[in-house]
């Protein structure tokens, strides 16, 4: 019905923007009324002795001129109205335009303010390096001579991640393993304060303008949050994380879920899995950065389904399938069966070698309380568990599960209410 309204509204648009349908339309209604009133009764231009009928003509003439002067009067308000309205679409656009540019500068201003504040970081390492000198007796003695080193810009956080990662020492629990990360980072933060706060303040203030410019559409704000997702690095988002976490950083949790700041973060970099990652090598701890971060992405393609069971079985790696099951969204479960039979060729999965069954079964506990409680910084789901069985073996086949639900049965949270905007 809407559509059929939006054609005749552009048919009559159409009609009052062409002025020869004025023309055409008056010349038909003259005919037309000419032949109403008798034409040839009004005037008989080929008989000499025919007096025309001034008062018929008259009439005809008053009945033309006040019909036609109320159509085109009718039409003259039709078209003021259209005028109107136009120059109110243009003042609304003019106003929206304005303020994009408005917010266009605003964000460049503050992106450019990003980008200096970066620049800024540094830091020094020093280094212990080996030199031989000769005495008078011509032993040689080695002694050492402490070098320096500056870095800065992204180079600092890719420094100081390391020194995080080199320090920490993994604990019992993924709990107690995140509260000794968190210890960490304080270290850390209360040592860069000044240049690392103004940092975190000025994202903070770019995510905070996009969220509040609700005069920009969507399309377009789409671009601004692709454009400064694209300035930082995996490092900076491993910071991100922990920064939010602390009592300075919660104000930006907001915007970290609800715009999936930490979508690119591999789980793998976090100083909770370092009892997993510190033994692997680089092909090896990427390869797991690869598996895992495929299966969160399934998770939430699959997520609106409520009910679905997939299987890997043969697609990745003869050796290795893993199986998401989801019940209603409040119970979800992941499985890895393992062919013992079978030789693993995956790169992704050669990780795994180290890994035997009880320790793999507690690298899964510990990933799907990241995808569900910790990721999401602990908002939601607070009345989620979680479940796991033994590793069962049969035969040749050794099935691993961990899973999650509801202890009250809602549905649980794995997407964010904009999670999907970029």
């Amino acid at each position: 019905m809407k559509a059929i309204f939006s054609k005749i509204s552009q048919f009559v648009d159409k009609i009052l923007s062409s002025r020869w349908a004025y023309v055409v339309l008056s010349f038909v209604f003259i005919v037309l009324s000419g032949i109403a009133f008798g034409w040839g009764h009004i005037i008989k231009p080929f008989k000499a002795d025919y007096i025309a009928d001034y008062a018929l003509l008259g009439t005809y003439g008053d009945f033309v001129g006040g019909v036609l002067g109320t159509i085109f009067g009718v039409i003259s308000v039709l078209l003021v109205i259209k005028t109107f309205n136009h120059q109110q679409t243009a003042t609304s656009d003019n106003k929206q335009q304005l303020e994009i540019e408005r917010f266009h500068d605003l964000f460049f201003e503050l992106l450019h303010l990003y980008q200096s504040q970066v620049s800024e970081l540094c830091g020094v390492y020093k280094t212990f390096a080996e030199t031989k000198t000769q005495n008078v007796d011509s032993n040689e003695d080695n002694n050492y001579e402490v070098r320096e080193y500056s870095y800065n810009n992204k180079d600092f956080f890719d420094f100081e991640k390391e020194k995080l990662q080199r320090s920490f020492t993994p604990k019992k629990s993924f709990e107690q393993n995140q509260a000794e990360a968190l210890k960490i980072y304080m270290f850390f933060y209360i040592k860069n304060k000044d240049k690392i706060g103004a940092y975190y303040r000025t994202l903070y203030r770019i995510y905070d303008l996009i969220d509040n410019a609700k005069t920009i559409p969507e399309e377009i704000k789409k671009d601004y949050l692709k454009i400064i997702r694209a300035q930082l690095t995996e490092t900076e988002l491993f910071f991100l994380r922990y920064n939010a976490l602390t009592y300075y950083g919660r104000k930006f949790i907001k915007y970290i879920n609800e715009y999936n700041i930490l979508k690119h973060l591999p789980v793998f970099e976090l100083l909770e899995f370092k009892d997993w990652w510190k033994d692997l090598d680089v092909v090896e701890r990427a390869g797991l950065n690869i598996i895992f971060t495929n299966l969160r992405d399934t998770l939430h393609k699959v997520w609106d389904r409520k009910n679905v069971k997939i299987s890997t079985s043969g697609k990745i790696d003869p050796k290795y399938s893993f199986m998401i099951e989801i019940r209603n969204c409040a119970d979800v479960e992941i499985k890895v069966v393992i062919d013992d039979l079978k030789e693993s060729t995956s790169m992704e999965l050669l990780a795994f070698k180290h890994f035997d069954a009880k320790r793999l079964q507690l690298l899964l506990d510990c990933y799907i309380k990241e995808i569900f409680i910790y990721s999401h910084f602990s908002l939601h789901n607070k009345t989620a568990i979680t479940y796991s069985d033994h590793p069962i073996k049969r035969g040749n086949i050794t099935t691993i599960n961990s899973g999650i639900k509801n202890s009250n049965g809602q549905p649980l949270i794995l997407k964010c209410r904009r999670v999907d905007r970029v």
